[in-house]
């Protein structure tokens, strides 16, 4: 091995968060003009107000069925096409091994991200007195509450589930699996940073980073992405019941602060054992792939055969993909605020 097969790791993480978008927008394009047309057969609208108008409804309506669409295609076509071609060839099932993380400490974690979350919502409320809303909360909402059975189906499917997991898939799964191989703190400050921008919206991303950085921690110390994906299932959950419960019933500010207070002593406590119990990151323990396992031995003949101190920084922010990415998040992220 050398430092070729290091960086092609982590230029394949990068690349498959750029095909993320690539597809996603595609989808959006091609679904966009799905929708235009049928608009236009079904109304037979010939004014354009009115025409954008009818397209506005539909999308509107199925909103979170195109987010399922492209985000299932968006989310399982990078990993599929850079584990082909990625010179670290592990397997994805090595991903969902057995977790060395206990049922009752992963119960606990539940509300340790149920309490960022919580956090999270004072962040947004800040983000909107600033910037007003970018409308993310209310599509969720709007879907939660719809009529149409089936949307609201597909939607609870997605968010609660499809989603959830297609992201661990990615950015725990895969853009870990490509990035944690030298130094376990740099791959997951590069996936959580990632898994935060790509939300899309800066109401979102600080939220998701706070979140990739505990699930990466807890994805290497368990060497399996299977607590995170059922934490992340909780955590969308959760949030989807307080959502419909909230707007079909109402919770009184004694419920919200018992519930609040309740979350956030169960959350500090799991965090705290998970801490205690676990510790500091071990880059010869810590993996979710043995497969590609990089020995300490083999890290420094690269170093002395190369004459090369650092394989992480040193390699990553000497190349155009790590900041055409980041660029093209941020961008996208600006854009969308202030469309």
């Amino acid at each position: 091995m050398d430092s070729s097969k290091i960086n092609d790791g982590y230029r394949s993480a990068f690349l498959s968060v750029l095909l993320q978008i690539g597809v996603m927008f595609g989808v959006s394009i091609i679904i966009s003009t799905i929708i235009g047309a049928y608009a236009t057969a079904v109304s037979g609208a010939v004014d354009p107000v009115q025409l954008s108008d009818r397209i506005t409804s539909v999308t509107n309506e199925y909103v979170m069925v195109i987010n399922a669409i492209t985000y299932l295609l968006a989310d399982s076509i990078p990993v599929l096409v850079f584990m082909k071609v990625s010179k670290n060839k592990g397997k994805i099932r090595n991903w969902f091994g057995k977790s060395k993380m206990s049922a009752g400490l992963v119960s606990l974690l539940c509300f340790t991200t149920i309490a960022i979350a919580f956090l999270d919502s004072i962040i947004i409320t800040i983000y909107n007195s600033i910037f007003g809303s970018s409308g993310v909360t209310e599509q969720i909402g709007v879907s939660l509450t719809t009529d149409n059975t089936a949307v609201f189906v597909i939607s609870i499917l997605y968010i609660c589930v499809v989603g959830p997991f297609l992201e661990e898939l990615l950015f725990r799964g895969f853009i870990l699996h490509e990035t944690a191989c030298v130094s376990p703190v740099f791959g997951i400050v590069i996936s959580a940073t990632l898994f935060g921008l790509f939300h899309m919206n800066f109401e979102q991303a600080i939220n998701g980073a706070i979140l990739g950085i505990l699930f990466g921690y807890i994805a290497l110390k368990a060497n399996s992405i299977v607590p995170t994906v059922i934490l992340h299932i909780f955590n969308n959950t959760f949030s989807c019941v307080l959502t419909i419960v909230s707007e079909k019933y109402g919770l009184s500010d004694t419920a919200n602060n018992v519930l609040t207070v309740a979350v956030l002593i169960f959350g500090i406590i799991g965090f705290v054992i998970l801490i205690a119990k676990k510790g500091k990151l071990r880059r010869n323990e810590d993996m979710i792939d043995s497969d590609i396992f990089v020995t300490d031995e083999t890290l420094d003949e690269i170093k002395s055969k190369e004459n090369k101190n650092n394989l992480t920084t040193g390699i990553v922010f000497k190349r155009a993909y790590f900041y055409v990415t980041y660029i093209i998040l941020i961008a996208i992220c600006i854009l969308i605020q202030f469309q």
